[in-house]
């Protein structure tokens, strides 16, 4: 006899045998044991995950000469004509995507007129159905509305979004959910079992991840490691037969990423293609890992991910604290643009390089989403520092070279005239007063001082201090005007000025400020002995 596939061997007969649809397959049974069957059915949900085998056992449960409790029992001559072959004659199974016509659904309409010559319904499957023409929907809809007593139609489709809601609403709608790793773990061992072949837990979990949620893949999988003929399935022979990747080995990959180490992720690439890993699948597992890292860093301990086994979530939760949110959504970003390239490119693995060297090269990267993780980074690097009691100086070099007199300029009188109200637009006590602010945030918060810096001082009236920043470094106003920010820089203000002030922020053009006697003494010096000469000194 041919050698029949394990998919088609091992259908389910029996609504018991339906894996992972625990949420539709008791409705179907009480429907059926009750007596209470409606006139349609509508089947969605991705690939292999049983809609047109629990339409079969469906139509074999309404047809049954002796059902057990809504399950066909099995034994009977109706029952047994329902198999692969399409021996029964009431049981109509049709390919919408080959019969898609708007003739061949009005032929179908003048036969849903004649009894069933066995059984009391006579069944017809449409698989595919999303595939009929907007005229053989048309066609359709009235049969599908009113049909005779004696027929049930069932409708299978993996895009349900493409079907009218005017079928949609005429039907009873089941959707098909992607069967979990546990039970897809739990039939894989089922079938070999009866099979007589051992197995490494490792290779069935690694089997059912790479089906994706389709219990027909999975089998499928299986079947081709059977090929190979090892007395027993492990992991490593499984990676070899299927071009798959080690979790390990992912998790390396993922780590020279977040590291921005681009010559060690190359590195582990060209060792996974030479182990004869296939490159469509590396990316497509790769880009799987780092949506987990970014469910695992926006959620934590909140979310369940049922391909991640609890030895692996915990190295997986450490990458994500690592990466940051912002890296992992720019990394998933440049993934999903190389997953759509690579189907129209035969340098597929020239993309894949490029994709990696992108993800490390955030610092060269100007898009918003490479600048905003660059910000995260390096808050994270401020967080782990100010931890352990480490504030960041600036340079002995900086510190000590001569002020140029354009930051000359910017200096003023002696610290006891700050307080003085200076007038209007005038800068005069209001640059002495933020140049100490300066000097102080540059000690205690560099990452402040950074944006802090690029403002120019207006004016001190009363109680108010306002200060202009560029038009063109509009965000570091707005990065000033942040809460965490801004009550630390007006904290840092009435410790400079001896008594409370509050910050005003502008955006444009700054006017000049008013040339104190001090800064003339300045520029005289400046133009006797030279600028270079010169150096500022406070007490």
């Amino acid at each position: 006899m041919a050698y029949t596939a394990l998919y088609r061997r091992f259908r389910p007969r029996l609504f018991k045998e339906v894996v992972g649809q625990e949420h539709i397959v008791p409705i179907l049974k009480n429907q059926v044991a009750r007596g209470r069957i409606s006139h349609a059915y509508l089947f969605s949900g991705t690939r292999g995950t049983g809609k047109t085998s629990t339409a079969q056992i469906l139509a074999r449960a309404l047809r049954c000469e002796d059902p057990q409790d809504g399950e066909p029992c099995g034994r009977c001559g109706v029952c047994l004509a329902v198999d692969e072959a399409g021996n029964a004659v009431d049981v109509i199974e049709i390919d919408a995507a080959s019969n898609n016509s708007v003739d061949e659904v009005r032929e179908l309409r003048e036969k849903v007129r004649l009894s069933p010559v066995t059984g009391r319904y006579k069944v017809y499957i449409v698989d595919e159905v999303h595939m009929l023409s907007a005229g053989a929907f048309n066609a359709l809809l009235k049969t599908l509305e009113e049909p005779p007593g004696h027929v049930v139609f069932v409708l299978a489709t993996t895009e349900v979004h493409k079907l009218p809601a005017t079928i949609i609403s005429r039907c009873q709608r089941f959707d098909f959910k992607r069967v979990s790793l546990d039970s897809m773990v739990g039939r894989l061992g089922d079938v070999l079992s009866e099979l007589g072949v051992k197995a490494e837990d490792d290779a069935l979990v690694t089997i059912a991840r790479m089906a994706q949620g389709g219990m027909r893949d999975a089998l499928g999988l299986l079947d081709q490691c059977l090929a190979a003929g090892a007395d027993v399935i492990t992991k490593s022979g499984v990676l070899e037969v299927l071009g798959g990747v080690d979790d390990a080995q992912l998790r390396d990959l993922a780590g020279r990423v977040i590291a921005r180490d681009a010559g060690g992720a190359l590195g582990v690439l060209q060792d996974a293609l030479d182990g004869g890993r296939d490159l469509n699948v590396l990316a497509r597992d790769f880009m799987q890992h780092f949506r987990n890292l970014m469910l695992l860093s926006v959620c934590g301990d909140g979310i369940e991910l049922a391909e991640l086994t609890p030895e692996a979530r915990k190295p997986m939760q450490e990458q994500a604290e690592a990466a940051g949110t912002a890296f992992l959504l720019r990394a998933l970003d440049i993934l999903a643009g190389l997953e759509n390239d690579m189907r129209y490119s035969a340098s597929g693995r020239t993309l894949m390089e490029s994709a990696l060297v992108r993800m490390c090269a955030d610092r060269q990267d100007d898009a918003q989403t490479a600048l905003l993780s660059r910000l995260d980074a390096l808050e994270k690097r401020l967080d782990a520092l100010e931890k352990e009691g480490v504030r960041p100086q600036p340079s002995q070099t900086q510190a000590e070279a001569p002020m140029p007199l354009r930051s000359a300029k910017r200096r003023e009188a002696p610290a006891q005239t700050a307080t003085k109200e200076a007038p209007a637009g005038g800068g005069g006590n209001a640059q002495a007063l933020f140049d100490r602010l300066l000097a102080m945030v540059r000690k205690e918060r560099i990452h402040i001082f950074t944006f802090l810096r690029e403002a120019r001082p207006v004016s001190l009236e009363g109680d108010m201090l306002t200060v202009c920043f560029p038009k063109e470094k509009s965000v570091f106003a707005e990065a000033a005007e942040r809460e965490e920010n801004r009550a630390y820089i007006l904290s840092a203000l009435q410790n400079a000025a001896g008594r409370p002030l509050t910050l005003k922020t502008v955006v444009g053009d700054a006017p000049p400020p008013v040339e104190t006697p001090e800064q003339a003494l300045i520029d005289e010096a400046a133009a006797l002995f030279g600028q270079e000469n010169i150096r500022i000194m406070e007490d």
